[in-house]
């Protein structure tokens, strides 16, 4: 289907769904980026990276997913280093990322016997790119797989692996709320006319708004606007009950709650993205800008807990990729390359994912686990520790870690 009737198709789900009174933010959002026709990330033309519709860590550059690997890598050794090296990742984009995985390890030589790569994805669309970025990586010894839904890999609570997900969270809708007088209303969503949509205050459509704001200790003042991901939330516990034993690697902008839902940000965290132009307008461009908020990691943390799960800890993305070596990767790249403006190009996109005034700053990375015991000093994107690779044979790790069962839902 063409762009405008698309877009055309969008307009009127989107007047359909406020037609006897104002839809919630999070139904607007929704709507706006996974429309099966007309969403922002169901569109065949989107495109990521330069000149494409926004930038991630993982469109800079591969060293991004080779740190990634190495922290699978160590996970899988904490975990007793079963012949399967189990992971799923949740919202794979276009298969970019597993991509980079798949090649660091198999590069490294680890002593699993197999890689079994997951990828939960639900578009056809976005499948069908995965699948071309990947078949050239899938072998006997490397399978990936695709599934709807996680309870079609293995029964909830029984799966033993790790979950990653990069960017994930921030793309999941959100509701809106704004500080009153006597308390907050929840901030809905009515068409104006022409394709067109605005804000209004409305009353709170969900008990769970005022509960979020409660357990956040959380009083807005007048007039101060942020976002409560109720979704994000319900997913997280989701994730953490399917999974029986492993970890959770979780990437993305945000911070803790006293950070995201400061009064210094009135307006909340709420953005656009069109044509890579930041957009302060969320109701602009539906179903053709990104639509994003900063994650409250404080929310996720707890949700995970709520289920049985521990967290190992929270670190900026730049202290995380410095464990597990970005520096040695940019160090190796710049051997032989002569003049200061050649190896400022070709340092430049490493030093974005981890200098703290560019994507290293803004990212956060949460680690959690069930059920394995291990603790942050295993892991060196949290502990500090520098990375080593492994070479021993996964007989022989099995026989130090004293465990001899494999990761097999």
């Amino acid at each position: 289907m063409a762009e405008e009737p698309r877009r055309q198709v969008l307009l009127a789900a989107l007047e359909a769904a406020c037609h006897d009174g104002p839809m919630s933010f999070e139904t607007f959002m929704d709507l706006s980026l996974y429309h099966p026709e007309g969403g922002f990330y169901t569109r065949p033309g989107m495109t990521v990276g330069r000149g494409g519709d926004f930038h991630t860590s993982v469109s800079l550059d591969p060293a991004f997913g080779t740190c990634l690997a190495r922290h699978l890598e160590q996970v899988w050794r904490a975990t007793g280093a079963p012949r399967i090296l189990r992971w799923v990742e949740c919202g794979p984009g276009t298969g970019d990322l597993a991509r980079q995985m798949i090649s660091a390890l198999e590069e490294s030589r680890g002593g699993w016997r197999a890689i079994e790569c997951t990828l939960v994805e639900r578009s056809a669309s976005l499948r069908a790119r995965q699948r071309a970025t990947l078949e050239p990586h899938m072998s006997s010894r490397v399978q990936v797989r695709w599934v709807d839904e996680l309870t079609e890999l293995a029964p909830v609570g029984t799966f033993e692996g790790h979950l990653v997900s990069n960017e994930f969270f921030d793309a999941l809708a959100v509701r809106r709320v704004i500080g009153t007088a006597d308390g907050f209303a929840e901030i809905g969503v009515v068409a104006a006319g022409s394709g067109r949509f605005r804000q209004v205050g409305m009353v709170p459509t969900t008990p769970a708004l005022a509960s979020a704001l409660d357990q956040l200790g959380m009083t807005l003042r007048p007039g101060q606007q942020t976002e409560i991901g109720l979704i994000a939330v319900h997913v997280m516990q989701d994730l953490l009950s399917w999974l029986g034993r492993g970890t959770v690697l979780t990437i993305d902008y945000g911070g803790e709650a006293h950070d995201v839902h400061s009064p210094g940000r009135p307006k909340g965290s709420i953005r656009g993205y069109w044509r890579q132009l930041r957009m302060d307008d969320p109701m602009a461009h539906p179903g053709e800008q990104d639509l994003t908020a900063d994650v409250d990691f404080t929310s996720l943390s707890r949700a995970g807990e709520a289920v049985g799960a521990t967290t190992l800890g929270m670190v900026p993305q730049g202290e995380f990729l410095r464990g597990l070596g970005i520096e040695h990767i940019e160090a190796a790249r710049l051997v032989g390359v002569e003049g200061a403006l050649t190896r400022q190009e070709v340092a430049a996109p490493v030093r974005r994912l981890y200098r703290p005034e560019a994507m290293g700053g803004g990212f956060q990375v949460l680690i959690q686990e069930k059920g394995t015991g291990i603790g942050p000093e295993a892991l060196s994107g949290l502990s500090g520790e520098a990375w080593r690779p492994s070479r021993w044979p996964s007989w022989l790790h099995r026989l130090v870690r004293g465990r001899s069962r494999d990761f097999r839902p």
